[in-house]
């Protein structure tokens, strides 16, 4: 009774998010790299974990604000599209995340896809496990600038 009581106050992360499950994959991909990004797919959805030592992932919990800005990198060889996502701590200090999407990859054009269906980002902050989520919003206005890089991109592939 008193943890039926108390859930609404103790959450998994500060936009008390449902803590997912990682596929073996996606855990194992995880487990070979020291810190970075990388984009995935949870529960259907298009995700962005980040993976840090606990002390970085712990002061990410206390953060404000989060923007997501996208880039069309147009080269003759290896097109990409740049995600660059900026976590800004309580004195407006941003930590700066980027990740760049191969556009000859049909996996990574899938996320991409499924992103523009969605209405926010998820944020998975990872260090052996799963220690928090944060939640972003993604606005009409970067759904549209984002399909139509990949309409674009579709022309250099």
């Amino acid at each position: 009774m008193l943890s039926f009581i108390l859930k609404p106050f103790i959450g998994n992360s500060g936009d008390n998010i449902e803590i997912p499950e990682l596929d073996s994959d996606t855990e194992l991909s995880v487990s070979l790299i020291e810190s970075g990004c990388v984009f995935i797919l949870i529960n259907g959805q298009t995700a962005l974990l980040i993976k840090s030592v606990e002390q970085e992932i712990g002061s990410f919990e206390k953060s404000g604000r989060i923007s997501l800005e996208f880039e069309l990198i147009e080269r003759p060889e290896f097109p990409s599209l740049g995600a660059y996502v900026n976590i800004y701590d309580a004195q407006g200090k941003p930590t700066r995340f980027e990740y760049f999407f191969s556009l000859e990859s049909g996996d990574e054009k899938g996320l991409l896809e499924k992103l523009i269906e969605q209405d926010y980002l998820d944020i998975v902050f990872y260090t052996t496990e799963i220690r928090h989520i944060k939640r972003t919003t993604i606005n009409n206005e970067q759904k549209e600038e984002l399909a139509s890089m990949l309409a674009q991109a579709a022309k250099l592939v």
